[in-house]
């Protein structure tokens, strides 16, 4: 499919590491977001929990 763009408006970890690898091996090459997706995707994922905590 020609002129076609993906746009990605939410960041999780887990899908950056599978479903957007997946979407990018089948020759989708890029994604767009804004800073308040990101903020929410780190503040509210248990996964940066601990590194948030050692930050403050």
């Amino acid at each position: 499919m020609k002129n076609f763009s993906l746009w990605c408006d939410f960041i999780e970890n887990s899908f950056l590491d599978n479903e957007f690898l997946n979407l990018l091996s089948h020759g989708i090459n890029g994604a767009t977001s804004n800073p308040a997706i990101f903020k929410n995707a780190i503040l509210n994922s248990p996964i940066y929990k601990d590194k948030i905590l050692k930050l403050k």
